[in-house]
């Protein structure tokens, strides 16, 4: 059974948010760090009486990168814990498979990361990003590395996904009159890492762009220095700069990464100053996502107030459909973008001692 839109407890009871998520597979890494941010948000937000006075739970289950255990956690979210929306899933099939359960019961999903454009598409009109979609993305980067001279640009991908995502690289470099040197796969299990190194080895391409998990990411960069090459590397948002830093320390120096939010260590950005002391005093390491996670929980938040004192599924709905708010220095706005929020990107790199710059 799957409840009926806007079937879930009333005033008296928490404003419940469901989350499925893969918080053991290659993106775990942005998954607890997204988490640890929203939880500060929810903590902080409970803590001055929480919503017209109902408090934020987060009830999250893993879903280990499945489909069909999305599906089950989504229907067990709505029909179980009774969750009002879904908040920061994660992954494009996993994002899917949630698409039916969204649609039967009008609960909304917003905040979800690590899906490419075309699922966003899909989901349109029941989900919600604040992330800048990764078409942008790579724009930005292209738009960076040709401004710098680099005209030979080689691409590494995961199989999920990454066709979506070469197609985006080759649209962005043919507008500029170039293509792709270089394209190839890692295998989720990573037994071709080291043929997709050799590869790159062939062509020497003068930048190679990554959209891969943290820790192949790590592996990729750790194996082309092993048989002797000295690439550029550069990151889309799925390359957690905290997992490579954890396996390389001071050899990814010179790593360069897409981000979606703003610095955390900002002295002049409000939000990012209230983060950065909220997980310093909880012990929690400043990190991109749970800035991320942080922001997605304010603006979630911000949209639960302009519900008015009834807050319902539809009524969250047609609040995201009108948002427009700023937050510290990211403007979010639902207006102009439809079903997405922010259009920031940035480029930072990995200097010494585990250090951003931007």
């Amino acid at each position: 059974m799957v409840l009926a839109a806007g079937d879930f407890p009333g005033a008296a009871s928490d404003i419940v948010l469901g989350q499925s998520i893969d918080l053991k597979g290659p993106t775990r890494d942005i998954a607890h760090a997204f988490n640890d941010g929203a939880l500060l948000a929810i903590a902080e937000i409970n803590s001055r009486g929480g919503i017209q006075g109902r408090r934020l739970r987060l009830v999250t289950l893993g879903d280990d990168g499945l489909p069909e255990k999305a599906h089950a956690n989504g229907l067990s979210l709505v029909n179980d814990h009774r969750a009002l929306a879904f908040f920061g899933c994660s992954g494009s099939s996993t994002l899917l498979a949630l698409e039916p359960v969204m649609r039967d019961t009008g609960a909304l999903s917003w905040g979800a990361f690590g899906m490419v454009d075309s699922v966003r598409q899909k989901c349109r009109g029941v989900a919600y990003f604040m992330r800048a979609p990764f078409g942008r993305e790579i724009d930005q980067l292209v738009q960076h590395l040709t401004t710098i001279g680099v005209s030979r640009i080689g691409f590494v991908g995961m199989p999920q996904g990454g066709e979506e995502i070469l197609k985006l690289l080759s649209e962005s470099l043919a507008s500029r009159k170039l293509e792709v040197a270089i394209a190839t796969t890692v295998s989720p299990d990573s037994s071709n890492l080291a043929d997709a190194a050799r590869r790159l080895m062939t062509l020497q391409p003068q930048a190679v762009i990554m959209f891969l998990p943290g820790h192949q990411a790590a592996e990729l960069m750790e194996e082309a220095r092993r048989i002797g090459q000295h690439l550029s590397f550069y990151g889309l948002s799925s390359v957690s700069g905290d997992a490579v830093m954890q396996r390389l320390g001071d050899k990814a120096r010179g790593l360069v990464i897409v981000q979606s939010v703003p610095y955390p260590w900002s002295q002049t950005d409000l939000v990012t100053s209230e983060y950065r002391r909220l997980a310093e005093q909880t012990q929690h390491p400043v990190t991109y996502p749970g800035l991320e996670g942080f922001m997605s929980l304010r603006v979630l938040v911000e949209a639960l107030r302009r519900c008015g004192p009834e807050i319902t599924r539809a009524r969250l709905g047609a609040a995201f459909k009108t948002l427009q708010m700023r937050l510290g220095t990211l403007d979010i706005d639902f207006v102009a973008g439809g079903q997405t929020g922010s259009r920031f990107v940035e480029l930072v790199q990995i200097a010494r001692n585990g250090r951003y710059v931007h």
